[in-house]
């Protein structure tokens, strides 16, 4: 909707937003319609608890985050530098996440194949070169073949990487 300064007013107290939000939407030149909607709600922010929890695990080295579809790269920077909270609806996603994320872990651990690890340094989201070693990531990438004690070796990073990204 265009921008008329009473209503953003109006409408910046109802949604308790920051009152910066007037200038940008007065650069702009419009305010958001789901501000006008009534029956909008603001997203409920996540515990603190469950903050907390979220920043443990997103803190873990070798995932990473910004390929997460929700939340945003730019709301996990936000969150890790104090700018904003996760909001419940993040956090549920990050649990998502980390579930998808642990069970291809868990897989790999339990049955240490060449075709498990493959499939899990394929996942972008993982960054095999903090996790695994990289001669055996070098030998699998070039031979297409390691050892099974090499194999049983990274599969205990994994598992102990799944333990690490535990959310719930």
């Amino acid at each position: 909707m265009k921008f008329n300064e009473k209503l953003a007013l109006e409408l910046i107290q109802r949604h308790k937003l920051a009152q910066t939000t007037l200038r940008v939407w007065k650069n702009r030149g419009e305010i958001p319609d789901k501000y006008a909607d009534p029956n909008y709600t603001p997203p409920k922010p996540a515990s603190t608890a469950q903050q907390a929890a979220a920043k443990r695990v997103i803190d873990v080295k070798g995932i990473f985050w910004g390929l997460l579809n929700k939340p945003s790269r730019q709301t996990i920077q936000d969150f890790l530098r104090g700018n904003t909270q996760l909001h419940d609806d993040d956090y549920r996603a990050l649990i998502e996440a980390t579930t998808d994320l642990r069970n291809r872990l868990r897989k790999f651990a339990a049955a240490p194949t060449e075709a498990n690890f493959k499939a899990l340094i394929k996942d972008k989201r993982i960054q095999e070169h903090v996790i695994f070693d990289s001669r055996i990531l070098a030998r699998m990438k070039l031979t297409g073949h390691v050892s099974a004690s090499e194999l049983r070796q990274e599969s205990i990073k994994a598992a102990a990487l799944a333990a690490a990204i535990k959310l719930e």
